[in-house]
């Protein structure tokens, strides 16, 4: 008999918040967030793990507050984020600035600064920098 290993985030609340969190920012561009149908159909698909749409919304709503680990690596597999996302605060937080990049990559001015800024030399990119700064400091971020 093969015992199944199941695993539950630090906190009650945090599967549910991490989990929204992928769905609201990993998503094509141009495109809204994937719905929780669309990725039960996608991991289904994949035949790793059987993961229905109620699974997956009982999980986003905190009913469920565990799950097995083939089904907690196709659910972070189908995101492209580590598989111990779901569970483990450390690898959360890491992933979480990657996934704001990922965002902020979205938006065409931001892709452009980057392109543009990437040509700079390295006392032209700090002076763009230290003017960014300056911006957010006058806008109160």
């Amino acid at each position: 008999m093969q015992l199944r290993s199941h695993h539950q985030p630090d906190e009650p609340d945090e599967l549910a918040d991490r989990l929204n969190h992928l769905f609201s920012v990993v998503h094509p561009p141009h495109r809204p967030p994937y719905s929780t149908q669309e990725v039960a159909a996608a991991i289904g698909a994949t035949g790793r793990a059987a993961v229905s749409a109620k699974y997956l919304g009982e999980l986003r709503s905190g009913q469920r507050r565990q799950l097995s680990d083939s089904r907690a690596a196709a659910i972070c597999d189908f995101f492209g984020v580590p598989p111990r996302y779901l569970t483990d605060r450390e690898t959360a937080e890491q992933t979480d600035q990657e996934l704001a990049l990922l965002a902020a990559l979205r938006s065409e001015d931001v892709r452009h600064l980057a392109l543009r800024a990437a040509r700079l030399l390295p006392e032209e990119l700090a002076d763009v920098i230290a003017g960014v700064e300056r911006c957010l400091t006058a806008a109160g971020d």
